[in-house]
């Protein structure tokens, strides 16, 4: 079940792609795992070396994406007319702005600050508006190369909260989860974003998850979800090769409100494929066949419940916290038991990542960020922290290390901490 990381270098488009970049949200897989070294075990009082802050990049909840020598993220502002619009930004490692570009149109709704993490290929950014439009932008200069209104042209319907997408992209085509009763998932052309395919529908608006692509036996798949259903997608054709009702499996003699949420994205995990979700629903763990074409349930456990927060994986346990309860939970991943699920100082809902075999947390209450170790029989075992004062709003952001480097995001605030061993 452990994950062989490479370290893996090429040139596109004149940026340089190597092993501490991290090109999508959560890194590889959307796994929340960073393959980095040499990082401080202990911080000094106060937290890490702060090397920058800067603001401006508008108001969101995305991460940065990390390549080479430039950061990209999202923001929200209004514009001269006073409606919210979103713009990306390029920064270099110094927190020096480089470029930045309005793209599309903000989610009108409850929460309307940006969601989506950009996605780097061949020297492009993809992104996906809160009102769903799929967008490609060159990353060097910041220009516009495409733009679809892929919502509103594929009939697609949302959950409560609009478009909280960050693009699964491959050689041949960005997928962008529509939802609705025209199509589940559409494929758009990276060359100019025509539509390759669109998906059977099923007739579900969709969740809040950013698809992932992968390779099952030689199999390749794409891993989504709407708001009642998770499944697996042929990136060849659309074709919706398996599905699980979430409803039927997790919901059926629980008086649960539901809501009608998924928004961590699904984990492969060497043949298996694990959701938790918020909101008391619980997870599960799948495993796919020989060949792909069906799963079945290997276990559910309703301990696990990460709202928006993602989790992480060493040595074969989950570590999360969990939405309705407030507490941290490890999980042993090869039976679903429960071996923790109970309070951890400092920490109440978190976003968590790991690098080095530690825990990184940032509790979204009152902006602690933990260093942590990962004890299976008590959560986590707290080694440093500090606090998260700059910034407005929710900590919703997911941390990021790339080149040893701490990112964490506030509102419209970004600031870069140092966690490189002197």
């Amino acid at each position: 079940m452990r994950k062989t990381w490479l370290a893996m270098g090429w040139c596109c488009a004149g940026l340089i792609i190597q092993g501490a970049d991290v090109t999508q949200f959560r890194g590889e897989g959307h796994l929340g795992s960073y393959p980095e070294t040499g990082l401080l075990k202990a911080w000094p009082e106060g937290g890490p070396a702060r090397l920058w802050k800067t603001e401006g990049i508008g108001f969101g909840y995305a991460s940065v994406t990390a390549v080479g020598d430039f950061l990209y993220t999202t923001g929200v502002e209004r514009n001269e007319d006073n409606n919210r619009i979103e713009k990306i930004t390029c920064l270099n490692k110094k927190g020096e702005r480089q470029w930045q570009t309005v793209y599309g149109n903000a989610w009108s709704g409850q929460y309307p600050n940006v969601r989506t993490t950009p996605t780097f290929r061949d020297g492009a950014l993809y992104v996906i508006s809160g009102s769903g439009e799929v967008v490609k932008i060159d990353a060097k200069s910041g220009k516009i190369l495409w733009k679809v209104e892929a919502k509103k042209e594929y009939g697609g319907k949302t959950g409560n909260w609009g478009t909280a997408e960050s693009p699964a992209v491959d050689d041949r085509a960005v997928y962008y989860t529509v939802g609705g009763n025209e199509t589940a998932v559409v494929a758009l052309s990276v060359k100019d974003g025509s539509l390759i395919w669109k998906s059977p529908t099923l007739n579900n608006p969709s969740a809040y998850v950013s698809p992932t692509l992968i390779t099952h036996k030689g199999v390749r798949q794409l891993l989504g979800a709407t708001t009642d259903f998770l499944f697996g997608i042929n990136p060849e054709d659309g074709a919706i090769v398996w599905k699980v009702n979430v409803k039927d499996e997790l919901d059926s003699g629980r008086n649960i409100r539901r809501w009608g949420i998924i928004a961590n994205s699904l984990a492969y995990l060497d043949g298996k494929i694990l959701m938790s979700n918020g909101y008391n629903q619980g997870g599960l763990m799948m495993e796919l066949n020989e060949n792909a074409s069906a799963v079945k349930i290997l276990w559910k456990n309703f301990d696990m419940a990460s709202q928006h927060h993602g989790f992480v994986i060493l040595d074969n346990k989950l570590y999360e916290t969990t939405h309705n309860a407030q507490k941290f939970a490890c999980i042993d991943l090869e039976t679903g038991k429960t071996l923790y699920h109970g309070p951890v100082e400092n920490t109440r809902l978190a976003q968590i990542i790991t690098a080095e075999g530690l825990l990184y947390i940032y509790d979204n209450s009152r902006g602690n960020v933990i260093l942590a170790k990962p004890v299976p029989e008590k959560g986590a075992e707290e080694i440093s922290r500090f606090q998260i004062t700059e910034g407005a709003n929710e900590h919703w952001c997911h941390p990021v290390i790339s080149d040893k480097v701490l990112y964490i995001r506030r509102g419209e605030t970004l600031m870069a901490f140092d966690l490189k061993q002197s």
